[in-house]
């Protein structure tokens, strides 16, 4: 199993796993996951939550497109079901090409926000889930980027 590790309290956490790396402002901590493929992270100062998930598959490249949708669908669906008053941003971003293929939604409630991204590639499938506190959807945006700065597929 994948740990995330932390070398000293003011260092970033690190998680480094076969299929991606992922690295996490100082102010984030682990949180303990039973499932080998999905870790969690809190921030208590930015009351804010991040998931990162990786699906080991095997998509031929003329489906990565159709993968990528159908994911997006049901996280979708399943985030609109777990979340009373989940409101979708209409803004969805899909980016392709040849080697991935790249989906993200954002979705507020009355008490917080959030961001899903996902890319689909060849071998796997990994998605970011970013989540704070409170109504700023800007403030979650600025998070999901910093996190995904510290992603590597």
């Amino acid at each position: 199993m994948t740990e995330p590790v932390r070398s000293t309290p003011a260092s970033p956490v690190r998680l480094e796993h076969d299929l991606c790396v992922l690295e996490l402002p100082a102010d984030f901590h682990a949180v303990p996951s039973l499932d080998e493929y999905q870790f969690s992270f809190e921030s208590p100062s930015r009351k804010a939550s991040v998931v990162l998930s990786i699906l080991p598959v095997d998509i031929p490249p003329t489906g990565l497109q159709a993968f990528a949708e159908i994911f997006v669908l049901t996280r979708k669906a399943a985030e609109m079901e777990g979340r009373s008053n989940c409101r979708l941003d209409e803004e969805e971003s899909r980016l392709f090409d040849d080697s991935m293929a790249h989906v993200m939604y954002a979705c507020t409630d009355d008490t917080s926000v959030s961001r899903f991204l996902g890319w689909a590639t060849d071998r796997k499938f990994v998605s970011l889930w970013v989540g704070m506190e409170g109504s700023e959807m800007e403030a979650c945006a600025h998070l999901a980027n910093e996190v995904f700065d510290g992603l590597r597929l």
